[in-house]
């Protein structure tokens, strides 16, 4: 696949000003870059680096000027009337910039854009694109007067998304639930794959079915009111054993074991695992830990109550409304009447309401959702709470949690940091509210996750060098093009340039981004 941008590295960045201020574009990757008129198309590609290319179109994008270098590549537009001249065409950029994804066909890609590359947990989702070819994909949400910066994952499939991994503070910061979902405490997850649905009956049957002739035993044969609906009833165990078949089936390496040897795959009975009985670096399914769940639902945002905002109705899930709930805005107590069809269960068609800023949807309400973790009811105020990667209880306490609320329970338990200990939390439970969705490790190196699409590296051009043509300039006037190591201190690299002339500019290595901007004489 070929998304060129590096990981965690700046791809793309529009800031439009009114009143002939500056406006720019900044692409940290080698690059081509021409000049051209207000009526033609400006087009930025970024170089191809192992099997991920992105190129970026930006529509009537005139006197456009980029670098290259090893500290990456920044492209400056200069607004007519400003600086020491004026540029003599018109300098517009659309709003809506395109991508374009290629590489191999059949490779699967999640689009992601972030507005702050300090910030890993801020990589968000932008869309999927499975290749037969070269797929464009247009950020229509894009701010015109605010920077993006893009890159592009290859994921294990369409229904996957990348949860980039980071901080956030986890717990009850609105102190709308019990004391167990406090104190908020600093967490870090690393990058995981997650599964933008709750598991549907058809897939569940479909693993199910296989599984039972290969040594597997369940508990609960599973159900749901339509197959694209989720899978409930049931439990823990049934969850757990159905992700090492879902992994042995595709030919991945389980995850879950028997025993802390981990040299028996967890096929049949009730084992109460503990988390060494987990290899948490293999490439199987499973499911997230508690606060994986927290830190995919905020979607990068740790001060929202919901996936998607601090209020809730029911055009966001499908939950029980109520009245008595303050941040619920639906305004009756009922189900959600678009699905109370019938005898229960009340559950939906898995994804059939908007996704959070990771591209997930159904976090909210539908079903319980198991995650892997022991529930203690004092687990926050542990020291292991906090930190990288906590995974609950050492030992097996009784309860597994549950996370998202489900069709039949209000929107308290849909918050967030919900984490509610009931007769529901039993690892035996099986009801028509549970159900589960599954991950998979993103594998790392020296602590730093590794995508397939090894988005690792700044792209450069092939002499670490750029090239650009400066043209449609008004003829007799001439052009000069300035550089700068940063913002202010501008040196003139070429004078009096002919129009359609062609101009090359090597930045040598270790100096850093350059800033490029261009001028015509009055």
């Amino acid at each position: 696949m070929c998304c060129r941008a590096s990981g965690g590295r700046a791809i793309r960045n529009i800031n439009r000003c009114r009143r002939g201020a500056w406006r720019h574009v900044a692409v940290h990757a080698g690059m081509n870059a021409r000049l051209t008129g207000p009526a033609s198309e400006s087009m930025m590609r970024v170089l191809k680096q192992g099997m991920i290319s992105l190129r970026f179109t930006l529509p009537r994008a005139v006197a456009c000027l980029a670098a290259a270098g090893r500290g990456g590549v920044l492209v400056w537009l200069l607004a007519a009337g400003t600086a020491r001249g004026q540029l003599q065409v018109g300098l517009e950029l659309q709003p809506a910039p395109m991508l374009t994804v290629t590489g191999p066909t059949g490779a699967v890609c999640q689009v992601q854009w972030s507005d702050n590359l300090a910030a890993a947990e801020r990589w968000q989702h932008l869309g999927i694109v499975t290749l037969a070819g070269p797929a464009a994909l247009a950020d229509t949400n894009a701010p015109v007067f605010d920077r993006r910066f893009y890159r592009a994952v290859q994921v294990p499939g369409a229904n996957w998304a990348l949860v980039p991994g980071g901080s956030f503070l986890m717990g009850d910061n609105f102190t709308n639930g019990p004391a167990s979902e406090r104190p908020v405490h600093p967490v870090r997850v690393g990058a995981f794959y997650c599964e933008r649905f709750e598991v549907p009956l058809a897939e569940w049957n479909d693993v199910h079915q296989w599984a039972v002739t290969k040594g597997y035993s369940f508990d609960n044969s599973g159900a749901g009111k339509a197959t694209n609906h989720p899978v409930q009833t049931v439990s823990w165990h049934d969850a757990v054993k159905w992700c090492n078949a879902r992994s042995e089936r595709e030919g991945r390496v389980p995850a879950y074991y028997t025993s802390a040897a981990q040299t028996t795959v967890y096929r049949t009975g009730q084992s109460n695992l503990v988390n060494d009985c987990v290899n948490w670096a293999v490439n199987g399914y499973r499911l997230l830990t508690e606060a994986e769940w927290e830190f995919a639902a905020r979607g990068g945002v740790n001060s929202q109550r919901f996936p998607r905002g601090n209020t809730i109705s029911h055009a966001d899930a499908n939950y029980f409304a109520a009245t008595y709930l303050h941040y619920d805005t639906t305004g009756v107590n009922d189900f959600h009447p678009a699905y109370a069809v019938g005898d229960p269960p009340f559950t939906s068609p898995v994804g059939s309401f908007v996704a959070n800023a990771y591209g997930l949807h159904d976090l909210t309400g539908n079903v319980w959702e198991w995650c892997w973790d022991s529930y203690a009811t004092n687990w926050y105020a542990q020291p292991a709470a906090a930190g990288l990667n906590p995974r609950g209880s050492a030992e097996f306490t009784g309860a597994r949690v549950l996370r998202g609320g489900s069709w039949r329970h209000d929107a308290s338990f849909a918050r967030n940091a919900s984490r509610v200990f009931s007769g529901y939390s039993d690892p035996v439970a099986a009801v028509d509210a549970l159900g589960f969705r599954c991950a998979i490790t993103a594998p790392t190196i020296s602590g730093q996750p590794v995508f397939p699409a090894r988005l690792t590296e700044w792209a450069q051009l092939g002499d670490g060098g750029l090239r650009f043509t400066v043209s449609n300039v008004t003829p007799g006037k001439p052009v000069v093009i300035e550089a700068a190591g940063q913002l202010g201190a501008w040196t003139a690299i070429a004078t009096n340039l002919p129009v359609g002339a062609a101009f090359g500019f090597t930045n040598s290595p270790g100096v850093g981004p350059r800033f490029f901007r261009v001028w015509q004489a009055p």
